[in-house]
């Protein structure tokens, strides 16, 4: 195992120091050696060295840092570790401790949750994972966004965690040790707090999220990430000191208040709710718990602590009944509070919300539980919580992690990870509490002290996040270690550790066989930086060197927008090469900086669901003249979009040009031309570009998604192509041509077109004496419904006019069939099932809108429902009404109303119990020029039988539309452009 680490570390610590500035590389590399120097000279007092320096140590969530030196700093102290154990002490194997089996099944599980989400959707086998993780490969460069390699980076946080664990039970290994070692970490939060303290009256580095969250109160963070963080931190080495040091106040220990109390004034400065009641709890109550489980330590202490211990409890529970009194009475209802009393006033007033005292925590756990019933055996993946809650159906604005870790680990991990998470935890506290009735006096003051600092810190993991940051974890894991050295390994008597890793193993390969099954292909991308807006408020991105996506296929023409800002485009023409599955599509010139347009018939797409899109620009640029910006630039890109049809003229060429008489187009690297009517033959000419004087041009000829013929083009004159082509009405002939030609790049003129082959247009068209088979296409130009959850998976509702709708429609959707449900027609269409749930000419003071919201006692069976809302709303702002629909406080659906019009929307529900009430409220009004209306003028219910299997989304009837769902990808940008759809029958 130490071999293990000893390569793992080197692993991360090469590309750090080859890949950094040469300045950078200088000082890293002294580092390294400096820490070498201080393990040979005694690997105890390095110990202490990393422990006094971590927690002032920048870390990732400094994002102006380009260096995570407490990564750094951390991999260099194990590597040390680990070499001197295996050439020095000749040992391979860690330290044996009775977590072991604990800690090892909670990182087994932590890998599979991690492997799963990364296999899903077939990315860990794709091209693209692996150029993700070759320009990750140095961790130690801050990366704002880590897309799909999250899980990868929460797996080596949890390991970098577990192995502090390890080292520090090895080092750690008497309890003089574990004396001077605490001492040292007190003395490194007195120094944190010496830095609060002159934060909070110099102001220098505030957290911007918090001053703009509330200017009117200071909360320091230190050399920490956030206020809360800090307030973790404090609170548990304050929960520490105060057993440790003040067991014999006031005869001895005086000198440890006055460090206490600098800990306490600057953890009030952080206004880490979290952390106050943390610390409340771990002082105040936990004695008092520990004597209702015959656990009295109050013969342990003297002075003023024992009062504490022994009446702690009942003043805390006499003050918190005063708090919440006056509270009540002074009613503070502003959660931008202006002092730290008033903040108290605030959090315990009984009249607030508790989502509103938590700050919008209630919404971030219900996400986690709804995601968690997403996948509740192994999770969504570690890591993912933050890319899985800017998706729909939750949409944040930006990543945010649950704000409470157990619901996360619940929702990354699933059901798996959080049992052996809470094993592991059980099993750290178990092991403790033994120590401490086997302990002196000295060491058990020591340890009760640590066993409440990790009380501590999973308290204020209820709210908050400590143990995803890795100072955190490095504090939690020592205060473990520190708590549980000394205790012998042992192995369950119940059940075989050997016997239980079998079972999560087979779980995950089941579980993984299952998602090789049923995966289907979704969008990853790699070379593209963050999204950014331009002067039109229009989505773009630049990309890096090159861009690569991985799309699946919903159209038959792609539509791309490029742009290049580098000034120095002006002066020379800049290509940008476009591939398709690593076939050259196009080469783009750009001579300007306004956005260019191409759009591209996919004739070879029928047989696939998916295609890669490689952009590759000319060269980058480093756009430092323009101010701080250092990322290497290649082209701006806007989202892609997928079109039905490409209309009636021809695309991918340039303007129509006439020589001789001659109408012809240049085509750029490919070409489509819309042929109408029915057709069997087509004649037109050819003439290649002035490359084909050096080597022949090839040119693929291909009608709708058949390949037809190649043509070999070795001379610079016009060419006659006559095509027989198969029996149709309507299609579509695209010209790919080999290579295209920059006139101005090869001397000839000025032009700086990169063109394909000319073609002369329009064609000349001849028609078979054979009828030709007649395709209805009956639905056209679909226009955005509505969008609905189902199960919470969203869903764009697409409307087409149907005059006469098959028997038995098939909906094709890029040539795959959809499941259709023929029932859900009779349904919509007849009047005998619906029950009346509300209608404005029933409505009583009982149904009244109340701040956008109407409460509608229900009588609805268990079973299967279907739910119509007439609805309408004020929809001449940006953003439209939405409504949310929840029967039981269980939310079914968050509708946008996308009409000022009386609409219908249909709504599908499962109940597993009966339902008693029907809740409709706008979620998203605003006041002052964007504030929205939403009118409800009635509410039907339908039941569905018990045996009927709950419909799919497929299609129904409302009026003369035909709505179809389907689901929405949450990768691209929403419209109704972004699917094709056809209807046949028979």
């Amino acid at each position: 195992m130490a071999l293990l680490v000893l390569l793992g570390c080197g692993l991360f610590l090469i590309p750090a120091i080859v890949f950094a500035a040469p300045f950078l590389q200088l000082v890293l590399v002294l580092v390294c050696l400096s820490i070498y120097f201080l393990f040979r000279y005694n690997p105890f007092t390095a110990f202490l060295v990393f422990t006094f320096l971590y927690p002032f140590l920048p870390s990732q969530s400094f994002e102006a840092l380009p260096f995570d030196y407490l990564e750094f700093l951390f991999l260099c102290f194990a590597f040390w570790w680990a070499l001197g154990k295996v050439y020095t002490k000749k040992e391979v194997r860690l330290l044996s401790s009775r977590l072991t089996p604990a800690l090892a099944f909670f990182l087994l599980g932590c890998f599979f949750s991690a492997f799963l989400v990364l296999l899903k959707n077939n990315y860990l086998f794709s091209e693209v994972f692996l150029l993700n993780l070759k320009d990750h490969w140095n961790i130690f460069i801050p990366q704002p966004v880590l897309g799909q390699l999250g899980p990868i980076r929460a797996v080596l946080y949890s390991l970098e965690g577990i192995l502090f664990f390890y080292i520090t039970l090895d080092i750690v290994n008497t309890p003089e040790r574990v004396s001077k070692t605490t001492r040292i970490m007190s003395y490194a939060a007195v120094l944190v707090c010496v830095v609060g303290i002159l934060q909070y009256f110099l102001r220098f580095h505030l957290v911007r999220f918090w001053v703009m969250d509330n200017p009117n109160l200071v909360r320091i963070n230190a050399t920490f990430s956030d206020p809360n963080s800090l307030g973790t931190y404090l609170s548990a080495v304050f929960c520490f000191g105060v057993f440790a040091y003040l067991y014999d106040f006031p005869r001895t220990g005086k000198k440890d208040l006055t460090l206490l109390a600098i800990l306490l004034f600057a953890m009030v400065l952080t206004a880490s709710r979290a952390a106050w009641t943390a610390t409340v709890v771990c002082v105040l109550v936990l004695p008092a718990v520990g004597r209702l489980l015959n656990f009295d330590i109050s013969a342990n202490v003297r002075g003023a602590l024992r009062g504490i211990v022994r009446y702690g409890f009942h003043v805390a529970f006499l003050v918190l009944i005063v708090s919440i009194l006056s509270a009540a009475m002074i009613d503070e209802r502003d959660p931008k509070s202006k002092s730290f009393l008033r903040v108290l006033l605030f959090t315990l007033n009984p009249r607030v919300a508790p989502n509103v005292v938590l700050k919008g925590r209630l919404d971030m756990w219900g996400a986690a539980i709804r995601m968690f019933e997403e996948a509740p055996v192994f999770g969504v993946g570690l890591g993912n919580f933050g890319n899985r809650i800017t998706s729909a159906p939750f949409s944040l604005a930006k990543s945010e992690n649950a704000h409470n870790y157990f619901l996360q680990i619940l929702a990354e991990g699933g059901l798996v990870v959080f049992f052996l998470f809470i094993l592991m935890i059980v099993q750290i506290f178990r092991t403790g509490a033994e120590r401490l009735r086997s302990a002196n006096r000295n060491e058990f003051l020591i340890l009760y002290g640590l066993f409440a600092g990790l009380v501590a810190i999973l308290l204020t993991s209820f709210t908050g996040h400590p143990l995803l940051l890795l100072k955190l974890q490095f504090l939690f894991w020592s205060f473990a270690a520190m708590l549980t050295f000394g205790a012998k390994s042992s192995s369950p008597k119940r059940i075989s550790p050997m016997l239980f890793g079998t079972a999560i193993v087979l779980t995950g390969l089941v579980q993984a066989g299952i998602i090789v099954h049923f995966r289907h292909i979704s969008a990853y991308e790699y070379g593209y930086y963050a999204w950014e807006k331009d002067l039109t408020n229009e989505p773009f991105r630049w990309t890096s060197s090159e861009g690569i996506s991985v799309l699946e296929v919903r159209g038959r023409i792609l539509q791309l927008q490029l742009r290049q800002l580098n000034p120095d485009v002006l002066k020379q023409p800049f290509q940008v090469k476009i591939y398709l599955n690593d076939q050259l599509l196009d080469t783009v010139a750009l001579t300007d900086t306004d956005w260019k347009e191409r759009k591209y018939f996919l004739p070879d797409m029928k047989q696939q669901d998916h295609a890669k899109l490689r952009i590759l620009p000319q060269g980058t640029f480093v756009p430092r003249k323009f101010g701080n910006d250092t990322r290497n630039l290649g082209i701006e890109v806007r989202r892609f979009v997928w079109l039905c049809s490409g209309g009636e003229q021809p695309i991918g060429v340039y303007e129509r040009e006439e020589e001789n008489g001659i109408n012809y187009y240049w085509t750029q690297g490919q070409a489509s031309f819309p042929v109408k009517g029915p057709v069997s033959k087509l004649s037109f000419s050819v003439l290649p570009n002035s490359s084909v004087l050096t080597s022949p041009v090839e040119a693929q000829l291909f009608w709708n998604d058949m390949p037809l013929k190649r043509l070999s083009l070795d001379r610079l004159q016009w060419k006659q192509v006559d095509l027989d082509v198969p029996d149709s009405s309507d299609g579509e002939l695209t010209i790919r041509v080999s290579r295209t030609a920059n006139p101005k790049r090869m001397g000839q003129s000025m032009d700086v077109r990169e063109l394909g082959v000319r073609v002369t247009w329009p064609f000349q068209v001849q028609t078979s004496k054979s009828p030709v088979p007649e395709r209805r296409n009956l639905l056209e130009h679909p226009r955005l419904y509505a969008i609905s959850n189902v199960a919470n998976r969203p869903f764009r509702l697409l409307a087409f006019s149907v005059d006469h709708p098959p028997p038995v429609p098939v909906v094709l959707r890029s040539g795959l069939a959809l499941p259709i449900q023929p029932g859900w027609l009779a349904t919509v269409q007849s009047p005998n099932p619906w029950v009346s749930l509300f209608s404005v000419e029933s409505m009583d003071a009982e149904h009244a809108h109340e701040s956008g919201k109407i409460r509608l006692p229900v009588n609805l069976g268990t079973g299967y429902w279907l739910l119509r809302v007439t609805a309408k709303g004020y929809v001449k702002t940006p953003e439209v009404p939405v409504a949310r629909v929840a029967v039981d406080n269980r939310e079914i659906a968050r509708q946008p109303i996308l009409s000022g019009d009386w609409k219908d929307y249909y709504l599908n529900v499962e109940l597993g119990s009966p339902g008693k009430e029907l809740l409709i409220e706008l979620v998203n009004d605003t006041p002052g020029p964007a504030d929205k209306s939403l009118f409800i003028r009635e509410v039907l219910a339908a039941r569905k039988e018990e045996e009927t299997e709950l419909p799919k989304p497929g299609w129904e009837l409302s009026g003369n539309n035909m709505v179809i769902a389907e689901p929405i990808d949450n990768d691209i940008l929403f419209g109704p452009e972004n699917y094709c759809y056809a209807m046949v029958g028979d």
